[in-house]
């Protein structure tokens, strides 16, 4: 019964996700375009979702949402992207070290434990929220809004999602976000 209610709370998660004016196409400018992700489990089973953040002169944000592939193919400059039009690769510049590891790692942002089936015991998130295991501690919630998640569904997008990623390469930082009750 447990499997079952976690399977329907991401499925339902993840068309909630699509609630920030996600859209397919985007301003053809060049402006304001960036590399972002969210905390929300996706509906094809993944545990995040990757996009391409667009920020309308309005502030309003329009969000593609595209996949793990694409993702590092465009943010690596391999494809051409609107948020990367130099074709650079933006994880070294930004000097992410390890980003398979470290983008594969953002799930342990949110949760103690895998929240996915998996043939094998994956280790333990980095949630310190004993009492719901499914988000971050008060204190985790605080750390994660100053990169721009307020909520789950929200996505760290350009400098912050640089920025967050690479303190989640650093083990002082973890072992602090770990600890913060």
């Amino acid at each position: 019964m447990k499997k079952f209610l976690l399977i329907v709370f991401f499925i339902i998660s993840g068309l909630i996700s699509f609630s920030q004016n996600s859209t397919f196409g985007g301003n053809e400018s060049g402006d304001g375009y960036y590399f972002g992700f969210n905390l929300m489990p996706s509906a094809g089973g993944g545990t995040n979702h990757f996009g391409i953040v667009h920020i309308l002169p309005s502030g309003e944000k329009n969000i593609r949402i595209v996949t793990r592939h694409t993702f590092f193919a465009q943010i690596r400059g391999i494809q051409r992207s609107k948020a990367n039009p130099k074709k650079e690769d933006l994880l070294k510049k930004h000097k992410i070290k390890n980003p398979e590891e470290t983008l594969g790692n953002l799930w342990r942002l949110r949760y103690k434990e895998y929240p996915l089936l998996s043939r094998t015991r994956p280790p333990a998130g980095w949630s310190a929220n004993d009492s719901i295991p499914y988000i971050p501690s008060k204190s985790q919630s605080g750390i994660l809004a100053k990169f721009g998640i307020l909520r789950m569904t929200d996505f760290c997008f350009g400098d912050n999602a640089f920025r967050l990623l690479q303190f989640m390469e650093n083990a002082t930082w973890v072992t602090t976000y770990k600890e913060s009750f």
